[in-house]
């Protein structure tokens, strides 16, 4: 990933991360999507995104795989998969950076939707974000860049604009 001056930027939508009683569970090879919608205000170069690191089913960290799609507008990208390891998280969280930024114009809908495996397990959960209501407030987030919506390609049903996975997306001024 590109550092310094040519990192990109990071949009946060949550103001604190919910503790460990209140983890969100997934069950191993379940289809179902956890997803949220960014909107843009300007044009933009999308770049990636976040999740939260998984836990196992005792509650601690685990190795794992993070499964997402990504719909820009009306394109719609196939199921892709990422692998990380407990030496990879960050305050509780890994980035999924593309190769290659998304050119998206201003007002067009970024639905990001996630779901996780976690070894030979059938069980596992992740953090939780909340206060995703509050994001304009959120005093390192770029003023009045995106709006976020619930998404309609959420079929799990436990992310929303105000809790859940997805807390940040990466992404450069347009050109």
């Amino acid at each position: 990933m590109k550092g310094g001056v040519d990192a990109p930027k990071i949009f946060h939508r949550f103001k604190h991360v919910d503790s460990p009683e209140r983890l969100l569970s997934y069950i191993a090879n379940e289809e179902a999507y956890d997803a949220i919608c960014f909107i843009p205000k300007k044009n933009i170069r999308f770049a990636g995104f976040s999740v939260y690191q998984v836990l196992g089913a005792d509650g601690q960290p685990q190795d794992f795989k993070c499964f997402y799609k990504i719909k820009i507008g009306a394109e719609s990208w196939p199921e892709q998969d990422q692998d990380f390891t407990i030496a990879q998280v960050e305050n509780r969280m890994v980035d999924i950076i593309f190769p290659k930024e998304v050119p998206v114009k201003q007002g067009l809908q970024i639905h990001i939707g996630v779901r996780f495996h976690e070894g030979e397990n059938f069980f596992c959960q992740t953090w939780l974000g909340y206060g995703g209501e509050e994001y304009t407030r959120i005093r390192t987030n770029e003023e009045c860049i995106f709006d976020i919506i619930d998404s309609s390609e959420c079929s799990k049903g436990e992310t929303d604009h105000a809790f859940g996975q997805i807390p940040r997306i990466h992404y450069f001024d347009g050109k």
